[in-house]
């Protein structure tokens, strides 16, 4: 299940190369043996397949840039569009400890975020959870795609969206529709 959106990965490529993006698989050191040990000193149990499946929405509004405009639109869309079994939790990082920061990505099922350093959070997921970043367009071309590679050394599933305006030093304008139609498709390739 690697899987970039389609749509968007016949458009256009990373505007660096891919030796600069390659220092990102050295976070790919033992992530199954740094989950356990986060999920032991954090008490965190493990899930059952009955619980309800919990999404991370990351709010950058204490950000300088990347934040989303239509952060609200996007919340009540994805509340009113996924199955109603979905939690939500939007995570605010300057709102939480790292205790708790990392405790927020240990227990969730997909991750939704604008490209920024809460992504680095992932490698703390369990394998076969889900990613969505929204990132911009960066002279034509898709921004950075250093949390791909996270993801990949992570084993989550990853899934790209384009953000409709904005670029990496303003707000981002989430295109809604796309994100909801990835997180449904994550949430229906559910690996448990």
């Amino acid at each position: 299940g690697k899987f970039i959106h389609q749509q968007y990965q016949n458009k256009s490529k990373p505007w660096f190369g891919l030796a600069l993006e390659a220092c990102s698989w050295q976070m790919a050191q033992s992530r199954f043996l740094l989950r356990r040990l986060m999920a032991c000193a954090l008490n965190i149990q493990k899930q059952s397949q009955q619980q309800q499946c919990r999404i991370l929405v990351v709010d950058r509004r204490d950000a300088k840039s990347r934040m989303l405009h239509n952060h609200a639109k996007l919340m009540a869309t994805l509340r009113s569009e996924l199955p109603t079994h979905c939690s939500f939790f939007e995570f605010v990082g300057s709102k939480l400890s790292l205790e708790q920061q990392i405790a927020a990505f240990l227990s969730a099922d997909l991750v939704i975020a604008p490209h920024g350093a809460a992504l680095g959070f992932i490698g703390f997921m369990r394998p076969g959870a889900a990613v969505i970043e929204i990132t911009y367009i960066f002279q034509g071309k898709t921004g950075p795609l250093i949390f791909f590679a996270a993801a990949q050394s992570a084993k989550l599933r990853y899934y790209l969206s384009v953000a409709l305006s904005g670029k990496h030093s303003t707000a981002l304008t989430a295109d809604i529709p796309d994100i909801v139609t990835l997180a449904k498709r994550a949430l229906l390739t559910q690996e448990h």
